[in-house]
């Protein structure tokens, strides 16, 4: 699960693999971070997963998006909303919603301190919870890549920019 030589993407790692919850936190992150909601499909794509909850749980994302885009102190590597392989990133993305359904907050935090370089705010932390917690509501369960998780903390951070830019 390391990553690959001279690649942004974990070797062996790929989204459809992790299932539909996993899948569309993935792509929903990717989408409000590189076009924000201005894209029609993320709009009918939550309308279809979340139905009357789908304008909160964007608006969560994007806000979320925008947190690690704006007040994060490191350039985060995410690959193109329609690609299959997940970035270093990515994994501990996915991991911070795993920990928050799970309602665990400690790794919820280190995965946040992981992602934005600096210790997370109460405000932070509620807002993952609550974008975790809805799509558990939907029965839409995150989880990590499990092969990868044990060594993403001695992975060292990237400083490289997916294309899109920063999110």
């Amino acid at each position: 699960g390391y990553p690959m030589s001279g690649s942004r993407f974990v070797s062996d790692t790929y989204v459809p693999r992790l299932g539909a919850g996993t899948g569309l936190a993935l792509w929903g992150f990717r989408v409000c971070a590189l076009r924000g909601v201005r894209c029609c499909a993320i709009v009918q794509g939550f309308r279809r997963a979340f139905g009357d909850e789908a304008p909160g749980v964007l608006s969560d994302m994007l806000a979320f998006a925008r947190v690690v885009g704006f007040d994060g102190r490191r350039k985060v590597t995410l690959g193109k909303p329609d690609c299959a392989r997940m970035t270093a990133d990515e994994v501990s993305i996915a991991a911070m919603f795993a920990a928050a359904q799970a309602h665990e907050a400690a790794a919820r935090d280190a995965h946040l301190l992981w992602i934005l370089a600096k210790p997370p705010t109460d405000e932070v932390c509620e807002l993952v919870t609550r974008i975790a917690d809805a799509f558990a509501a939907q029965g839409l369960r995150i989880v990590p890549p499990p092969a990868v998780v044990a060594t993403q903390a001695a992975a060292k951070p990237s400083l490289s920019v997916a294309a899109g830019g920063r999110a």
